[in-house]
């Protein structure tokens, strides 16, 4: 016989609210660990190869190999690089599961402002005004990624979604702007 949930004081679900956002936004335990570990193990059993398909940099013929580690110098990325160079590929094809869980681990940081040599020393947030993604662009904005920081043709996020008419994230980044 199943008897009714204990009822709980209201301190009770004062502290357990106060436990679940300290768990969740403090020590990010919303992220699975499974996935967590199954996002890097692809990404280490990779060897750099290529499990993740590399953003176009401007002006190649999108042929050739060099995968994930490879820059177009040919020497290898440090693994923070290679990190940077993930978000930087999640947030050109939106996969928001991949940002998150980038974002979210404080073991394995990544700069939200990295500039990409492959592709014109462009930043996450470039990627995603080219595409016109609005909520990858906030995700990027939440974790402090700037709208002012210039390309290799001294374009900014907002300047790319200015002059791709893309309205809605033209908006966010300029009042992004406007802040700092």
């Amino acid at each position: 016989m199943t008897g009714a949930p204990p009822q709980l004081s209201k301190q009770q679900k004062d502290e357990m609210i106060k436990e679940f956002i300290t768990q969740k936004y403090v020590h990010k335990k919303w992220v699975s660990e499974a996935m967590t570990r199954r996002h890097y193990a692809v990404h280490q059993n990779s060897g750099g190869g290529g499990s993740t398909p590399n953003t176009p940099a401007a002006g190649s013929s999108g042929g050739g190999g060099g995968g994930a580690s490879n820059n177009s110098g040919g020497a290898q990325l440090s693994a923070a690089d290679e990190r940077n160079l993930e978000l930087h590929e999640a947030a050109y094809t939106e996969d928001l599961e991949t940002m998150l869980c980038l974002l979210a681990h404080p073991s394995h940081p990544v700069d939200v402002n990295w500039c990409n040599p492959q592709d014109q020393n462009r930043t996450a947030l470039h990627k995603c005004a080219e595409n016109d993604s609005v909520l990858c662009a906030e995700l990027l904005i939440q974790n402090n990624a700037k709208p002012n920081v210039e390309d290799k043709e001294k374009m900014t996020p907002l300047a790319v979604a200015r002059s791709a008419g893309k309205h809605e994230l033209t908006e966010r980044l300029e009042k992004l702007a406007a802040k700092k």
